[in-house]
């Protein structure tokens, strides 16, 4: 799902700023069946695997024999030098291991100047996505970069063994000169996407239309197994794949349309109960990693707004379809739920908001302060912007608070200058979060979940 995330935003970046975007999805030849071994063997030693997993692995996965079946009778065994085998549980996370290569090469191209990135707001930069053998490589529209890709997987198909599928491989181009693009599809024997591909938003997935192919695929499925002899057990270990493979992943990412929902249940219901097709599924899912950087590049790190009860820190047009479903969710929680629900631990303080934030133990200001915060003209300020250092000292400043002279302004003016201890600040120190519902202060979607 983070390589969904990014892709999406990425795209959707590229199409509200008019960015140049170029996209290309890399398809393996019989990836698993021509991984060279010596290949896989120095990646390892070059990740750090140390000698006893190296023994393990030359047990289990380096000392292969085959023998072929000539009229039904086997030939004499051969070695093996290639290969991963399908189905083992291993295999996956060594064609990862394999699958490093190219991202190091990509990245040495990177830093040669070859290989031209795409930035997000100018300090995100995406150049390749990885999923097990799922690659897609990202950057600008140019033959200098159309070279390095060329270059960089001819190098890859050496070294690893693994081919490039140029004429299944997939080209798609944001805001890409059709000229160039066409020539492009030549230059590298592929084909360009007249959609984006099937992990993005081709379209608006708000629309009904967005969500036909999925419906076709789930009926065409169905239909195929229509008028057979199935119990009704068999008929519900059916449906679950078949739910499992064509929606789960699209409504892990997507919100679906009230009126997809019901159609799927509805093909179902009738596939289970009479010969042609549960329940009604809501699975939007909820760090340094790639997704969580992709989401501050675009729109402000995320984490500490929503627990400082900032809302709408982006624009509406500006904001991703996505996005925008995921913000439309907090609706529907009480009132500053978040906010209300975490604690912060002061750093610079510049990122904590002095008035909407939890950062006291005795609660958020301006609930303990009401009438306060509503004569206050800084009610958007920052911690670090309510005070400055002298001689190493902190010293808040005026609170800013509009006609002082109201009755009881002065006093609470002074009850809250005794609660305001000095920030805890140090030379490169960061403001940070503690969830108040788990031991650790660590957030967990369970702990959440039963708050709600």
């Amino acid at each position: 799902m983070d390589g969904v995330l990014v892709a999406n935003e990425l795209v959707d970046y590229s199409n509200r700023e008019g960015k140049e975007c170029l996209l290309f999805k890399v398809e393996f030849e019989k990836a698993y069946d021509k991984v060279s071994w010596n290949f896989l063997r120095y990646m390892m030693r070059r990740m750090g695997f140390g000698i006893r997993w190296m023994r393990w692995m030359e047990s289990l996965v380096f000392t292969s024999n085959m023998s072929v079946l000539v009229n039904g009778s086997p030939t004499k065994e051969f070695g093996v030098e290639r290969g991963l085998r399908q189905g083992d549980r291993i295999s996956r996370f060594l064609f990862v291991v394999v699958a490093e290569g190219l991202k190091v090469l990509v990245g040495k191209a990177v830093e040669n100047g070859d290989f031209m990135s795409c930035n997000v707001n100018g300090n995100f930069f995406i150049d390749i996505l990885q999923f097990v053998d799922d690659t897609l490589l990202v950057g600008n529209g140019s033959w200098n970069h159309l070279w390095a890709i060329k270059a960089v997987l001819r190098g890859f198909e050496l070294v690893s063994g693994l081919g490039i599928n140029y004429h299944k491989s997939k080209l798609i181009g944001i805001n890409i000169n059709p000229h160039f693009l066409e020539e492009t599809t030549s230059f590298l024997s592929c084909r360009t996407e007249a959609k984006e591909f099937n992990f993005l938003s081709g379209s608006n997935p708000r629309r009904i239309s967005s969500w036909r192919p999925l419906l076709e695929n789930i009926k065409r499925r169905l239909n195929s197994w229509k008028g057979r002899w199935l119990s009704f057990g068999g008929r519900i270990t059916l449906l679950k794949p078949i739910l499992s493979s064509l929606a789960i992943f699209t409504l892990s990412f997507y919100k679906a349309p009230k009126k997809i929902i019901k159609e799927i249940n509805k093909m179902q219901s009738n596939f289970l109960w009479g010969g042609f097709g549960g329940d009604q599924e809501s699975l939007l899912g909820a760090s340094n990693a790639l997704w969580f950087r992709m989401l501050k590049a675009r729109y402000a790190d995320v984490k500490l707004c929503a627990a400082a009860g900032v809302k709408n820190f982006v624009k509406k047009s500006s904001r991703s379809v996505w996005w925008s479903d995921i913000l439309a969710l907090g609706k529907k929680l009480p009132e500053e739920f978040f906010a209300k629900s975490c604690k912060f631990r002061v750093g610079l303080g510049y990122s904590i908001s002095f008035w909407h934030a939890r950062w006291l133990d005795e609660g958020i200001i301006k609930d303990i302060f009401s009438d306060l915060f509503a004569l206050s003209l800084l009610q958007d300020a920052s911690i670090g912007g309510m005070g400055g250092w002298i001689d190493d000292v902190w010293h808040w400043g005026d609170l800013d608070i509009l006609n002082p002279t109201v009755t009881g302004s002065t006093t609470d003016v002074n009850r809250l200058m005794l609660l305001l201890p000095a920030p805890v600040h140090s030379p490169g120190s960061t403001d940070t979060t503690s969830w108040l519902h788990t031991g650790d202060g660590i957030f967990s979607v369970s702990s959440c979940y039963k708050v709600l």
